[in-house]
């Protein structure tokens, strides 16, 4: 079983979270969190720095970890276990710019409607 570590950042400003719109995969043009996988000679914390600039536009600093989570996923060519790591994350520059690429839209939503749509059923780690 091979295995893969992502991170991710939780950006809360006005009582809305940022929220990016995936254009692949099991969650296209589902809401989620900014993130993806963890680079070699990265630390997890640099992940979710890098991956929330490269799909929101925004330079933030993780203030601390909020949450990890794992699961099992059937693939072609055997299981995976992926590792997530969430990281309360602080704004420190930048303008919202969704990447075009893997992200068609990025807001800020209502914490309420927010959690509704990140709790619909899909692929971990999507899910709080």
């Amino acid at each position: 079983m091979r295995s893969s570590c992502s991170a991710g950042g939780l950006v809360v400003k006005d009582d809305s979270v940022l929220l990016v719109k995936i254009t692949y995969g099991a969650n296209k043009d589902h809401w989620m969190l900014p993130g993806g996988l963890v680079e070699e000679g990265e630390t997890f914390q640099e992940a979710a720095v890098r991956e929330v600039k490269e799909e929101t536009g925004l330079t933030t600093r993780p203030k601390r970890l909020i949450g990890v989570r794992d699961g099992i996923r059937h693939h072609q060519d055997g299981l995976e276990h992926g590792i997530y790591f969430v990281f309360e994350m602080e704004i420190t520059s930048g303008e919202l710019d969704a990447d075009g690429s893997e992200v068609s839209d990025v807001q800020f939503i209502p914490i309420d409607e927010a959690l509704d749509s990140l709790n619909q059923k899909r692929s971990p780690p999507a899910r709080l």
